[in-house]
């Protein structure tokens, strides 16, 4: 696969993270990174890509490798060439540290004209209502099967940490879900792979570590399989 300016970046701006994990440091470095990336896929749309990730921190892969995010490890096992655009704190309607939600997300991927777009369902909408999310799911994805008629579309459910997911969270799952396949995408409930395991996730319980992410990537490799998505 060959490596797009992009994807450099990614390596660049995740080394840069890693190395300031912890306090503002962190938080300032995934800013600039989220806006680099942001204006990197604007300047390379023209590019040929087989899949792109929409999703938040976790599809971004914050606190671990560019490479170590499950939607790249998911690329590499089935040969797609992948554009990564998930922001960190993004979601349906609430908005990333990029002070945008994933409408700016999905306009990069139909830009990019990819043959697979994968979006995930997030956490970061646990405080939106259901007429709300409900409205902006079925906004985007009908937005992006538009754009992209032959695409194939597929959704996955929110990635939780290692504790007891709130009751909130299979609501907006299932709202997610309604819209995916209102457009004739495949959904893909991944389940809770990382609850009871603490040593899959950062010290903030939320996020993957390298491990935790090659775990849901599993999940999402498996079921992809079982879908008969191949690309």
């Amino acid at each position: 696969m060959t490596t797009s300016p992009r994807r450099l970046l990614f390596v660049v701006a995740g080394l840069t993270v890693l190395a300031a994990l912890s306090g503002c440091s962190a938080v300032a470095a995934e800013r600039s990174a989220a806006a680099d990336a942001k204006a990197a896929s604007a300047d390379h749309a023209a590019a040929t890509v087989t899949a792109v990730a929409i999703g938040d921190s976790i599809s971004h892969g914050r606190g671990v490798l560019p490479a170590q995010a499950w939607p790249e490890q998911v690329a590499a096992a089935h040969k797609w060439a992948l554009d990564d655009v998930a922001i960190s704190g993004s979601g349906f309607v609430k908005p990333g540290w990029d002070g945008f939600t994933y409408d700016a997300q999905v306009e990069t991927a139909i830009r990019l004209h990819p043959r697979i777009v994968l979006i995930a369902a997030t956490r970061n909408d646990l405080t939106i209502g259901d007429q709300a999310l409900r409205a902006k799911a079925v906004e985007l994805l009908g937005r992006i099967r538009s754009a992209l008629p032959e695409a194939t579309i597929v959704g996955t459910s929110a990635v939780w940490g290692d504790n007891t997911p709130p009751a909130r969270l299979a609501a907006v799952d299932a709202l997610v879900h309604e819209a995916v396949t209102g457009v004739g995408g495949t959904w893909l409930d991944l389940g809770f792979p990382l609850a009871g395991h603490p040593e899959l996730l950062q010290a903030d319980h939320i996020h993957p570590n390298a491990p935790g992410q090659m775990v849901v990537a599993d999940v999402v490799e498996r079921a992809l399989d079982a879908a008969r998505i191949t690309g």
